[in-house]
């Protein structure tokens, strides 16, 4: 059975430098860490942070990810998410 954190499935990521546009096949997202349901208006993901080199995590790809420290909501001209990383760290 997969991983849920707030009614969604748990993914995993790989955090990677900034200025990567894909990894393993999918575009790079930019991520801020919550301890909240909702940051705002979105839900807050819950992910896992992988070694370096991991391609799949709870049934589902591993995507890459940078973490935004500086209040941009957007990134890889994609929406910033929320998560809440339930193992691993991320700035590290």
């Amino acid at each position: 059975m997969a991983a849920l954190c707030n009614q969604q499935r748990v993914f995993g990521i790989v955090e990677i430098t900034d200025g990567s546009m894909v990894y393993n096949g999918f575009p790079v997202i930019g991520v801020v860490q919550s301890t909240s349901v909702f940051e705002t208006n979105h839900i807050v993901a819950g992910v896992d942070v992988l070694a370096d080199g991991s391609t799949f995590h709870n049934d589902q790809p591993v995507v890459g990810a940078v973490e935004i420290t500086d209040g941009s909501e957007i990134y890889n001209n994609q929406l910033v998410i929320p998560v809440e990383v339930l193992t691993g760290a991320l700035g590290g």
